[in-house]
């Protein structure tokens, strides 16, 4: 994963394409992929005048509101990648351990 910034409201866009566009789902995995953060609340300007997404919302959350259908290629994508985020969430910090030689 990368540390490249994308655009919340471009992100949002992406992925509201992606529902019915390969090509625009194909962009969106690639920009997860690269660190973009599907998890962040969309700030009032990223929603662009939008009447179905607030400020505060996640574009992950926007898309498993706005897309009912559960076997849909982007919905069963998105899932996983909850599933990833929910498990990295709930693993402990890792410990310091002293260094000692192993053998």
């Amino acid at each position: 994963m990368g540390n490249h910034t994308y655009p919340q409201s471009e992100l949002l866009a992406c992925a509201q394409a992606a529902v019915s566009d390969k090509a625009a789902f194909d962009q969106l995995k690639r920009w997860v992929e690269g660190g973009a953060n599907l998890f962040q609340p969309l700030a009032r300007q990223d929603v662009d005048q939008d009447p179905f997404v607030e400020a505060g919302d996640t574009v992950a959350g926007v898309i498993v509101r706005e897309l009912p259908d559960m076997g849909h290629p982007v919905r069963v994508w998105l899932e996983r990648v909850i599933r990833a985020k929910e498990m990295s969430d709930a693993m402990p910090a890792a410990q310091s351990v002293p260094r000692r030689a192993r053998f």
